[in-house]
């Protein structure tokens, strides 16, 4: 493998800034030791509320590619880790071709010498064996790639993508795929996560590195009754999610990125902030004493 000097950082499935904040401290430590270093992001917008300077930002694929249909209600599921990256790249609001073609004009016009992807299967579907890459993510995006199949991970949720059919929809674009867990196929994976949050821990032979944060974790000294809350957009439309944020009594924060006006007054009159944008979560998780989200694996 040639020596790096120019590397593209990819993140393009997933919400909230946890993502980039990965690749930000791993793209800092490679341009301290001289590498030129891009971040290919779906939303710039995060990149830029963390501190990525703009000059060094490309807008790469978000999702979904175009607006859900009006008539569109059905929910994603995860019966599979699969299933569901199927539900994200041929479902309705994407389109895998035009996706594939976008990640592939970008990544040809940045000719990196070395890729780094966070959640970013496209990147590995379209340049595995052609540029290095380098996959991190926790355990729940990056099973092994050695897998004939995904197991399932919640057993009464129904399938809905067959897995052979998925890889021929695939291979119709690419060049072939035996099975559905090589999408993720890559130079070198690190796992960003603990055993025991990995769905994959026993098919794994180990490798597990933990949270790159570990030097922001401060120990809190003192007790506290401060409430954060961490959810994604659209589950603040949940009632039930609201009514019991409020009902807890407790003073505190509530992020949505983009929380709209009736959630902002609603939980004001309850002592919760509401604020617009990102969380900053070394300083949001150091000051409470309750934590509620959505149960992603990046949160935990």
């Amino acid at each position: 493998m040639r020596q790096a000097k120019r590397v593209l950082m990819c993140w393009e499935f997933g919400s909230g800034n946890g993502h980039v904040r990965q690749l930000k401290l791993i793209g800092a430590r490679l341009q301290a030791l001289g590498f030129d270093v891009i971040y290919a992001l779906r939303r710039p917008d995060v990149g830029s509320a963390i501190g990525i300077p703009a000059d060094a930002i490309r807008a790469a694929p978000n999702w979904p590619l175009r607006p859900s249909p009006a008539h569109e209600t059905k929910a994603m599921t995860s019966a599979t880790y699969g299933d569901f990256l199927a539900q994200l790249m041929l479902g309705p609001r994407d389109d895998l071709a035009e996706r594939l073609q976008k990640w592939h004009a970008l990544v040809e016009a940045e000719r990196p010498d070395l890729i780094i992807a966070d959640y970013a299967p496209s990147i590995s579907l379209l340049f595995h064996g052609r540029i290095p890459i380098f996959t991190i993510g926790n355990g729940y995006v990056l099973p092994p790639t050695s897998l004939a199949s995904f197991p399932r991970l919640i057993d009464d949720v129904a399938m809905q993508y067959q897995e052979d059919n998925v890889v021929a929809q695939l291979n119709k674009a690419l060049r072939p795929h035996s099975y559905l867990p090589q999408i993720n196929r890559a130079d070198r994976a690190y796992l960003l996560t603990f055993p025991c949050l990995d769905p994959y821990r026993e098919s794994r032979n180990g490798g597990w590195l933990g949270s790159p944060s570990t030097k922001d974790i401060v120990l809190r000294m003192r007790p506290s009754q401060w409430m954060f809350a961490y959810f994604n957009e659209q589950q603040q439309t949940d009632v039930r999610l609201i009514e019991g944020l409020i009902r807890s009594r407790l003073p505190g924060k509530a992020i949505f990125s983009t929380p709209l006006r009736r959630t902002v007054k609603q939980l004001e009159a309850a002592g919760i902030d509401a604020p617009a944008g990102l969380a900053y979560l070394p300083f949001d998780l150091l000051s409470c004493g309750v934590i509620v989200h959505a149960g992603n694996a990046g949160m935990a």
